[in-house]
This record gives structure tokens, C-alpha cells and sequence, in this order.
């Protein structure tokens, strides 16, 4: 890519018309698709790449973008996503076959692969890297009450062999069709305070909105909770930036990434932070540049955060007595700026005597995201990954948590019925 382009003369070029920095971004990408709908099932090989040129000086940007050749492509799927195909397609079967309920079940299943190059003024130096990106998506229709409703299930990972294992644990895909059609009428919710086991999916899902917080944009925009926080925070978990450095060495801007340490003993450690950033905050970049393809902006994003948990306990479930569990959630709505969130939970189960029993309805809860995280105190020996797509400045990509499950102390539900009813 970049071996084409004459950098020296695109640099004096940019500093003779008085930007201080000039980024060369390039990239190629094949992507390939599968969608199942019923016994329909269609699969394409699609081809892009481009060259983006970035330059700057103080807040004035101007990018312009170089399109190569691209299109759906006629070359035959890699070996990879050939073996892929009977396994998505025999998944679907049986997702259908054992689930009476579920109506209308497709599936949409992608892989993508990126080569990248990157150069800058300042140093001159070519780096380069390649990602693999690989996201599943099932939807289907359950009757709840007589009522058609919606439900999906999605998974994203930084590799096919990630997804592929997910994929093929029988608690995911067919524990999500079962949670939605072996009780299409579910129990009312308890009223009161009640401890909550969230499964690794939820936790992760209840961390990923706070984590945002450390992007350092957002930071510097005063946009992040963490400019008026009061430390220390009663997290009982630190939490470290991990990514594969062994897979991808450099980020979408040719810095390093590393393992970095956002949160420990309470207090935040270090904010995710791109070129311009750290410039912005007198700190050196942390390797956390991403963008989704050479067209657009980049911007910060967290590579894989992990969260490292105090008091692990083994088959965590067995251990309580009574409560509910979560299996799922949706973060409806967030303030990054208070950390207050309004949460819908999905799949909530009772737990009696360290079992799960009866399906519940749906609960809604507005309440502070620290408020809520400093409850979890007692968490799972074993963590999950689960992968997030991160839409930010018109942009997107895929950050993937490692959590265990976390058993909160009671928290107040406002449910329908007295907790005497069940317990």
C-alpha cells in the first residue's frame, strides 16, 4: 500500500502549507457474510480498501480519502469460513428443532479481516498490523401473551476462534432460545431489597458504559464522570486494558498498545488516550486509537478490558439462597458525565436454595452505575468474554470485556409482589 506513495514529497507537501503533523492511513479489507433465513442461505466475499491523508495544525483537520477498487468479489470463501458454514447451518436446525416456540429465526454472520499501514510526518516510520473482527447475530420471534415479540441474540470478538467458541457452548445460543420459549408466561417481580446474581454477559454489559469514562476524549470534553469523582471508589475489582499485543502490536495510528492499568484499589490509574489526546493531557499515547475503516475519523476506543476481581468464589451460584438472577440487559439509557443509567434486565430467574427456578418479568431500573457496581462484592472463579460494538463519532468497532459473574448485596426492586410470596 503505503510502498506506492511517494510520503516524502505528501509530507513536505503538508509542512510547506503549515500543518505540524500529517498522518498517512491505508488499508485493505475483504469481508465475508452469511445469512440464513429459514432454508434460504446466501454468502459473500466482499473486497474494499483506501488510503486516508490526515492533516493538522492546533484544532484545524482537513482528511481526504483515496477509494481503491472495491465491490462484492467472485474469489472462493477461505478455508476458514468454508468449514464455518455446515456448522452455522446445522446450529440453525437445531436452534428451530428444539425450540418449538421460536418463529422466524435468521442469522447473519460476518468475518473481517484488515491489513493496515500507517506513517506520520514526525517519524516517517511505516507501521502496519491486521485485525480480525468476526460478529453473529440471531433473530427470532417468541408469542408472549398472545403477542408476537422480538428477541435477538449477538456476539462480537476480536476472532473467528473466539466467536466459533461461544458459538458452540450450549449455556449461549440455545440457553438464550430456551430462556425465551419454555415460559411464555412469566411471574411477576418481587418487591423489595434482594441480591442479584449477574451472569459474566450482564456484569460486562453493566461495566462497558463506566469503563467509557477512561476514554480520554471524553475526558478532555468533560464529558466523563471521572472529572468530578470522589476517590477512593468501593469497587471490589481493578481494571486493566489487556489487548493481544501478540495478534496486533500496533493501534489504528501506529502507536503501541500495551496493558494498561485503568482502575486499582478504587482509584482511576490512567485514561485511554490516542496521539492528539496525550498531547492535550502532557501524557504519552496508550495505544488506543481505533477506526473502522480508512474512511472514517479516527478516535479512542478500549481494546480488552478486563476486569481482575478480590473475593472469587467457586460454583457461586450454589451459595445463595435467594435472590435473582440475571442472564441479560440493556443499557437504555446513560449519562457519562453522572454515571445514571436507566437499565431494562431480560432473563431474570428466582433463585431458591441455590438453584434457578421461575422465569420473571422483565424489570426496568434506574439507578447509578457506581452506586450499582460497589454493591457486587462476591464474584465467579471463572470469566467470559463478551464483545461490545462501540458506535462513537460516527464510527464503529468491537471492544471485548473479560468479567467474571457478580453477586451484588440486596438492592431495592420495585416489583408486584411481597417477597414472601416466593420466599
Amino acid at each position: 500500500m503505503l510502498e506506492e506513495i511517494d510520503l516524502d514529497h505528501i509530507f513536505r507537501t503538508a509542512t510547506h502549507n503549515g500543518y505540524t503533523d500529517c498522518e498517512v492511513y491505508g488499508e485493505t479489507s475483504i469481508e465475508t457474510t452469511l445469512s440464513i433465513q429459514g432454508r434460504m442461505e446466501e454468502a459473500r466475499v466482499f473486497r474494499a480498501g483506501g488510503i486516508s491523508l490526515r492533516c493538522s495544525e492546533g484544532e484545524k483537520v482537513i482528511q481526504s480519502t483515496l477509494p481503491q477498487r472495491s465491490g462484492i468479489s467472485s474469489e472462493p470463501f477461505d478455508d476458514k469460513f468454508a468449514a464455518t458454514v455446515p456448522l452455522l447451518s446445522q446450529t440453525m436446525r437445531n436452534l428451530w428443532g428444539e425450540n418449538e416456540g421460536l418463529k422466524f429465526p435468521s442469522l447473519r454472520y460476518s468475518t473481517k479481516l484488515k491489513h493496515f499501514e500507517v506513517a506520520h510526518s514526525k517519524t516517517r516510520e511505516v507501521k502496519s498490523g491486521s485485525e480480525e473482527i468476526a460478529t453473529i447475530s440471531v433473530h427470532a420471534n417468541v408469542d408472549r401473551r398472545g403477542a408476537p415479540s422480538h428477541i435477538r441474540w449477538e456476539r462480537s470478538h476480536h476472532s473467528v476462534e473466539k466467536l466459533l467458541a461461544a458459538l458452540r457452548e450450549k449455556e449461549t445460543l440455545h440457553g438464550w432460545a430456551q430462556d425465551n420459549t419454555r415460559q411464555t408466561n412469566p411471574w411477576p417481580l418481587p418487591s423489595g431489597e434482594i441480591p442479584i446474581l449477574w451472569s459474566a454477559v450482564a456484569f460486562s454489559k453493566l461495566c462497558f458504559p463506566l469503563l467509557r469514562g477512561f476514554e480520554g476524549d471524553l475526558l478532555a470534553g468533560n464529558v466523563s464522570f471521572l472529572s468530578e469523582l470522589q476517590t477512593p471508589l468501593k469497587f471490589h475489582f481493578s481494571v486493566e486494558d489487556a489487548p493481544d499485543t501478540g495478534v496486533l502490536l500496533y493501534d489504528h495510528e501506529g502507536s503501541m498498545r500495551k496493558n494498561v492499568t485503568l482502575l486499582e484499589n478504587g482509584n482511576p490509574q490512567a485514561v485511554a488516550c490516542n496521539r492528539e489526546i496525550a498531547e492535550q493531557l502532557s501524557v504519552s499515547p496508550t495505544g488506543h486509537c481505533r477506526r473502522e475503516s480508512y474512511d472514517s475519523a479516527p478516535t479512542i476506543g478500549l481494546w480488552s478490558p478486563c476486569v481482575r476481581a478480590k473475593n472469587r468464589i467457586p460454583d457461586i451460584l450454589r451459595t445463595i439462597a435467594w435472590g435473582l438472577s440475571v442472564h441479560d440487559l440493556d443499557v437504555l439509557k446513560y449519562n457519562p458525565s453522572t454515571a445514571d443509567a436507566f437499565i431494562r434486565l431480560r432473563h431474570v430467574f428466582l433463585i431458591h436454595h441455590g438453584e434457578e427456578g421461575e422465569l420473571t418479568e422483565p424489570l426496568d431500573l434506574q439507578i447509578n452505575l457506581i452506586t450499582l457496581l460497589e454493591a457486587a462484592k462476591q464474584f465467579s472463579e471463572e470469566s467470559e468474554d463478551t464483545g461490545v460494538i462501540v458506535s462513537k463519532n460516527h464510527t464503529h468497532f468491537v471492544t471485548e470485556l473479560s468479567c467474571p459473574a457478580a453477586l451484588s448485596d440486596p438492592i431495592p426492586i420495585a416489583g408486584q409482589v411481597p417477597l414472601t410470596h416466593y420466599w
